[in-house]
């Protein structure tokens, strides 16, 4: 099953996008927390990538901690100090849910 249909539902990000959620956010140079987030962070996991588009980081970095309902902290160091625009994605074979609910369903032959 390709995991756009599994674990990645979500208001922000549809099926067949790469990126799980979007927002605006600040950075600065040498840190490696992200601050300003105007977005809900509520979506967000550790273990999340961000790709980042006005090149504040080397590589993208991966989510360590949700600090507060507007920044998150990284794996990396910012580069440079900016206000950009960010997109979370799911690493590879990784799902991340809120809530699983399961039902098993047991099947009882019975010969004569």
């Amino acid at each position: 099953m390709s995991q756009l249909f599994l674990g990645k539902f979500d208001n922000s990000g549809t099926v067949g996008s790469y990126f799980f959620t979007f927002f605006n956010a600040s950075t600065s140079v040498g840190s490696p927390v992200i601050t300003n987030i105007d977005a809900n962070v509520n979506k967000l996991r550790a273990g999340q990538i961000v790709e980042e588009f006005q090149s504040a980081f080397a590589s993208p970095p991966t989510i360590v901690s949700i600090d507060s309902p507007n920044s998150i902290t990284v794996n990396a160091a910012a580069s440079v100090s900016t206000t950009t625009f960010l997109g979370v994605s799911t690493p590879p074979d990784t799902y991340f849910f809120r809530e699983v609910c399961l039902t098993l369903i047991q099947l009882c032959l019975i010969t004569v």
